[in-house]
């Protein structure tokens, strides 16, 4: 039984329960030798697959693993603690996100989600929405949880996604680069609400036709559609909506 107040192997202290699901319980955890804040993501041996994802993978908008520790029911993934607000968070607090702000964490979003999918095979997130997005205290985007991923084109009898964002196919036991598009439209049509023009919602549209072949293709193709919008959003600081002159 992991509850706060339980040392792991001697080194970290769980210091608040997060969040669980089916396949994961997350903590905040204190590493009581660095001193440093980490997030432990409790996994069961048998969704072990999440760990060797982080193992693997490096890239500047993902969490970086600093520790796997083994016991013998469980696997404990030590992860970067990255202080800030989902966008789901951010969402509730201040209601639709706007349009520009919601463009330029697209286009960083979408250069994490090439390199995964550049992956040989492909890495598939399957489940982009709002809570899977954060955004950090130094107005840096990333995106967390690799618990629902997949290598390579899926077909299996179940994927874990969430619904709502999850596309038709993926309910099929099938997933696609595809399919993170579509996810995205979702997440982005949540956020951006009754205010968006009609220009994005032709965007989100495209992302999200039920027919993956005739959807967006990839998220190269997505981030050109994006710059046509604002060409000069790839570099710019994300500020907290609620504080952002792009409101």
């Amino acid at each position: 039984m992991y509850f706060p107040g339980k040392e792991i192997q001697k080194r970290y202290v769980l210091v608040e329960r997060l969040g669980f699901s089916e396949k994961s319980h997350v903590f905040l955890a204190r590493d009581l030798i660095l001193g440093k804040n980490r997030i432990i993501k409790l996994l069961t041996k048998e969704n072990f697959s999440e760990a060797m994802f982080y193992q693997k993978l490096e890239h500047p908008l993902l969490p970086q693993i600093f520790d796997l520790v083994e016991e013998k029911e469980a696997v404990f993934l030590v992860l970067q603690y990255i202080p800030g607000q989902t966008l789901d968070q951010l969402f509730q607090k201040n209601g639709s996100l706007p349009e520009k702000w919601l463009i330029a964490f697209s286009l960083r979003l979408c250069s994490v989600m090439e390199y995964l999918h550049s992956q040989n095979p492909p890495v598939l997130h399957g489940d982009i929405k709002p809570s899977n997005l954060l955004l950090s205290s130094f107005g840096q985007p990333f995106l967390i949880d690799l618990g629902s991923a997949v290598q390579g084109v899926s077909k299996r009898k179940r994927l874990f996604g969430t619904r709502g964002f999850a596309p038709p196919e993926q309910y099929q036991g099938h997933l696609f680069p595809c399919s993170d598009i579509y996810a995205l439209g979702k997440t982005l049509a949540c956020l951006g609400g009754a205010s968006l023009s009609a220009d994005f919602l032709t965007l989100i549209h495209d992302c999200c036709l039920p027919e993956p072949s005739l959807r967006i293709p990839d998220f190269f193709a997505l981030h050109k559609r994006l710059r046509e919008f604002c060409p000069d959003l790839d570099s710019y600081f994300l500020p907290c909506p609620a504080s952002s002159n792009m409101l």
